[in-house]
């Protein structure tokens, strides 16, 4: 072999380890690993549901009323976080909660890869078919950051939605490739690794995923009443959706855009809260 050979095979080499495989290693680290395992249990009840392709979904509910609300948590967050965070939402309500750890997360089962709602929307429907066939009369979705993702492919999955009363869309993005480009750029200084990193997840990991578009599913679920709360400075999605979905000026959508509010950070805020009992008032006459 050649001198000139040898230093072309080196240079590939080089190229090879500083970007192929970093990106594989970060793609298992960030989008793979379990997340959140260990918390105290919730004071709720536990139960536990089968998703379609055999992963084992955790849920803590409450049970004394004939409305439920069931809240769904963003990605690397869990059920405990969600409930904590969902405090001064749920405190004094008469209706009942339900909150779930999505596959990967908290004391759900793991199943690879992480798929920013489209897998886990298995999960969500699980607890959803398993809440429509108990006793409450109606039931309205909470879903944040890829949650709500989850939320709104579950509801277009579900069979029997006579139950489902509303939706409630918190911090979700249009586009997911746009999501991780801006995760990266904020979280890593090789910029070389984006592409490398985005190929690995969206197409290696998770088998050609094809995402589902927000804007698609607001424009042909139109007797659905949905709720979509968006922060003025989410930097993980763009806040320009709200503006996109106003453009479709649909009579059953209903956008807030919150003044400082950041991504999946919301519930902590007065008026977002006093926005969501508002909606839940309306659904839960």
């Amino acid at each position: 072999m050649t001198t000139k050979k040898k230093g072309i095979i080196a240079i590939l080499l080089v190229i090879f380890f500083l970007l192929i495989v970093p990106s594989i290693v970060i793609g298992e680290i960030i989008y793979s690993a379990p997340r959140n395992k260990e918390y105290s249990p919730l004071p709720l009840q536990e139960e536990t549901a089968k998703t379609s392709d055999g992963v084992s979904i955790t849920f803590w509910y409450s049970n004394q009323s004939k409305y439920l609300l069931i809240m769904v948590h963003g990605h690397a967050d869990n059920a405990g976080i969600l409930y904590r965070r969902a405090e001064s939402l749920i405190q004094g309500q008469t209706y009942d909660v339900l909150f779930l750890d999505l596959r990967n997360h908290g004391r759900s089962g793991k199943k690879n890869p992480i798929s920013f709602g489209v897998y886990e929307s298995k999960d969500v429907l699980s607890v959803i078919e398993w809440a429509t066939a108990k006793s409450w009369e109606k039931i309205v979705i909470y879903g944040t950051s890829m949650g709500s993702i989850a939320t709104y492919m579950a509801y277009e999955t579900l069979e029997s939605k006579e139950k489902i009363s509303g939706l409630i869309l918190d911090s979700s993005f249009e586009n997911i490739e746009d999501v991780l480009n801006r995760n990266l750029r904020k979280h890593f200084v090789m910029q070389p690794w984006r592409f490398f990193i985005s190929k690995y997840v969206l197409d290696i990991r998770g088998r050609n995923i094809r995402f589902p578009s927000l804007l698609k599913f607001l424009n042909s679920t139109r007797n659905l009443p949905v709720l979509v709360i968006h922060g003025e400075k989410d930097i993980e999605a763009p806040p320009s959706i709200i503006e996109k979905i106003k453009a479709l000026n649909l009579p059953n959508v209903t956008t807030y855009l919150v003044n400082d509010g950041k991504h999946s950070r919301l519930l902590s805020i007065t008026s977002v809260v006093e926005k969501i009992n508002e909606f839940l008032a309306l659904l839960f006459a």
